[in-house]
């Protein structure tokens, strides 16, 4: 408890403190990523919008857990609602996609910002306010995984194609039904963004905004497709792969990734997570 009101604390000082949202971030977490054990992974899936004033506010506290815990929380930001509309003159540039308007129309987020942590439910919504972001993303990083995902992965240049291979080691016995996705964001796609807090930079609007973390779409649907449905035990591996043509996007393939995730069937949380970027 001590601990996560401690970061609650130290990020809203940020926020007050900074005088700008680009990167890097220099608050980094004391205690070392391991490297030779399977940690718990977090994603952070944050509706928000180039028109949401408050928004720039939410990707702050996003990105100081990112850089609080290394390696070991993704972000993946919704552009979807109204405040992801177009508006002239300065608002032409769209981030939507077919992906995120479907998580917005299941989910239906009400204000912003607003995100999902690993998809837990609490009080019947996972939709949760940016103030309880670092308590849920603290507890948890502190738990103990029960799936590992390891990638390879293989890009060819000439036909801006991407193939990966996908192992899910089991670490612990279980028999529910498991999901598996995959999700394209990009990164530094700079354009304007609403903005009432001039300690982020200015209002009403920043003209260079970084928009981090971009959702662009999946590689097998927005729910994805099947891991497993019978009973698996520990040290069991199943083996996904799969093809993904770029074709002629316009997204710049240097700054795109690749979230790859397992999520419960029944109960919709993500029980471990994985990034790689394209390239």
């Amino acid at each position: 408890m001590k601990k996560w009101i401690g970061l609650a604390v130290v990020i809203a000082v940020l926020i007050q403190a900074c005088d700008k949202v680009y990167p890097p971030y220099m608050e980094t977490n004391n205690t070392p990523t391991p490297t030779d054990s399977v940690v718990q992974k977090v994603i952070i899936e944050e509706f928000t919008g180039h028109l949401c004033p408050n928004c720039p506010e939410g990707s702050e506290v996003a990105h100081q857990l990112e850089h609080l815990y290394p390696g070991r929380v993704f972000i993946i930001s919704i552009h979807a609602g109204y405040f992801a509309n177009l508006q002239s003159p300065n608002y032409l540039t769209d981030y939507r996609c077919a992906t995120g308007n479907e998580l917005y129309n299941v989910f239906q987020p009400q204000s912003y910002p607003i995100a999902m942590i690993n998809r837990i439910s609490r009080n019947g919504s996972m939709l949760v306010n940016k103030d309880g972001w670092a308590p849920l993303v603290d507890s948890l990083i502190h738990t103990t995984p029960t799936i590992k995902i390891r990638s390879t992965k293989q890009f060819n240049p000439s036909t801006s194609t991407l193939q990966a291979t996908l192992d899910f080691i089991f670490l612990q016995n279980t028999n529910k039904k498991i999901m598996w996705c995959a999700y394209i964001t990009e990164d530094s796609l700079v354009s304007y963004q609403k903005n009432n807090n001039s300690a982020l930079g200015p209002t009403p609007d920043i003209p260079n905004f970084p928009h981090n973390d971009v959702l662009r779409g999946s590689i097998n649907g927005t729910w994805g497709d099947t891991l497993i449905s019978t009973p698996v035990m520990a040290g069991d591996t199943i083996k996904k792969s799969f093809q993904y043509s770029f074709g002629t996007v316009s997204w710049n393939l240097n700054q795109t990734h690749i979230i790859v995730f397992v999520y419960d069937l029944d109960t919709k949380q993500i029980l471990q997570a994985e990034k790689f970027s394209v390239k």
